[in-house]
C-alpha cells in the first residue's frame, strides 16, 4: 500500500468511526514516510473537503477532466465512489456496486457530465 493509499484508508476509517478532520488527520498522517509531509500538509484542505464530503474544487475538476488512472485511483472496497459511505450487502448477481443509492449514482454521472461540458470533452465512466 503507498503512502496516499493509506492515508485515505485511514481518512475513511476515521470517518466511519465518526471522528471529526482535526482528529483523523494526525491519525492519518501517523507513520507515513516522512517525504510525504509537506505533500500531504500542503494539500490537507483538499484531503479535508473529501473527508467532509464537499464537493471538489476548480482545480481538482480541472484534473478529474482529463482522466483518472484506473490503476492509481481504485475505489476502497465498501465504500461508496461518489461519497465514501459503506455500500450496502452486495447483490446475489451482478457486477460489484460502485454507489450506495441511486441517487449518488446519479450525482456522480451529473458531475462528471459537467466537468466534460465545462470542458467541451466527452468523460468515459
Amino acid at each position: 500500500m503507498t503512502a496516499l493509499e493509506l492515508v485515505r484508508t485511514r481518512l475513511a476509517e476515521s470517518r466511519t468511526a465518526g471522528l471529526p478532520f482535526e482528529v483523523a488527520w494526525p491519525i492519518a498522517l501517523h507513520g507515513v514516510d516522512a517525504a510525504w509531509g509537506p505533500v500531504l500538509e500542503d494539500t490537507a484542505d483538499e484531503w479535508r473537503a473529501a473527508f467532509e464530503n464537499r464537493p471538489p474544487n476548480c482545480r481538482l475538476l480541472a484534473l478529474r477532466s482529463i482522466g483518472e488512472d484506473p490503476d492509481r485511483s481504485q475505489p476502497v472496497d465498501g465504500e461508496c465512489e461518489h461519497c465514501g459511505r459503506p455500500l450496502p450487502a452486495p447483490a446475489v448477481r451482478g457486477p460489484r456496486r460502485r454507489y450506495c443509492t441511486a441517487r449518488c449514482r446519479r450525482d456522480a454521472h451529473v458531475l462528471r457530465s459537467g466537468v466534460a461540458a465545462a470542458h467541451g470533452r466527452r468523460i468515459a465512466a
